[in-house]
């Protein structure tokens, strides 16, 4: 899920949403890899002033919001199996 300054909200189902004509691309790991275990480093860019990214798998939140470039959290997938991303 990513968050504009005005605090408009969208998930994606892929690996890009536009939120207010400001696009938010998942940078890592790479689309259809496999992950597991923990410290698995998931980031996005953003092409914009973007207050907030918040990684979700499953609707399920990653940890804490990010709220600074470049967007990046540390995911243990043991936490949920072992995942694709998509």
């Amino acid at each position: 899920m990513a968050r504009d300054a005005a605090n408009n909200t969208a998930t994606a189902t892929g690996v890009g949403v536009t939120v207010s004509n400001v696009t938010v691309a998942l940078s890592a790991p790479a689309a259809g890899s496999m992950v597991s275990g923990t410290g698995v480093t998931v980031s996005a860019t953003a092409s914009a002033n973007v207050t907030g990214v918040q990684f979700q798998a499953g609707g399920a939140n990653l940890g804490a919001e990010a709220t600074t470039a470049p967007y990046s959290i540390s995911w243990n997938t043991t936490e949920l199996r072992t995942a694709r991303i998509r």
